[in-house]
């Protein structure tokens, strides 16, 4: 009976330990369970991180190049005011040269009238 009662304990205490290790098995199962979401979400983060980053190169490149067109306008504004600024120089030298020329005719045509020269026309 004795012998009874002890196989009884050992096959008790053998249930227990089965239990123990199942226990143990499971949380082992568990923890890599939650390391491996722990994972998924560190990679998670950096998938998002990384977008994120991209994005922003994405947005700084956009407004480099906002800023490059801006510039490149403003330089053929500044050019076309130049191009005319010279056509008013222009027109304003061959004015004066056409004044200049005039008044020379009308010099000419009053010295005639007081003397005789042979620029004078006849």
């Amino acid at each position: 009976m004795v012998e009874d009662a002890e196989t009884t304990a050992e096959a008790v205490e053998g249930v227990t330990t089965a239990e123990a290790v199942e226990g143990v098995t499971t949380a082992e199962a568990v923890e890599g369970v939650t390391t491996a979401e722990a994972v998924e979400g560190v990679t998670t983060a950096e998938a998002v991180e990384d977008e994120m980053t991209a994005e922003a190169a994405a947005g700084a490149m956009t407004a480099e190049a906002a800023a490059g067109a801006m510039t490149a306008e403003a330089v053929e504004d500044e050019m076309t005011a130049e191009a005319a600024a010279g056509a008013m120089t222009a027109e304003a030298v061959e004015g004066a040269t056409i004044a200049v020329a005039a008044a020379g005719v009308t010099a000419t045509r009053m010295g005639c009238r007081t003397t005789r020269s042979i620029l004078c026309p006849a």
